[in-house]
């Protein structure tokens, strides 16, 4: 819950996720797109020299022409 009172949603991907995306690629990356395209998300421990997460990031932001929200990674 932020400081004004907005509830977040939370997603929190462990080791059967991870496995799961190698198994099912298009799935996720499917899933990934349509979250980044309508939601703010923050990458914890993610690389941004990923491809896997560059480019669905990249995806996002030319299918939702520069509409996307923010997204964010520590």
């Amino acid at each position: 819950v932020s400081s004004c009172g907005t509830k977040y949603s939370q997603v929190i991907l462990g080791e059967a996720s991870y496995a799961f995306a190698y198994q099912h690629p298009g799935v996720v990356r499917e899933r990934l797109l349509a979250l980044c395209q309508t939601s703010t998300l923050l990458f914890v421990g993610a690389s941004l020299r990923d491809e896997d997460v560059t480019g669905v990031l990249r995806c996002a932001r030319a299918v939702a022409g520069g509409n996307s929200p923010p997204h964010y990674a520590i």
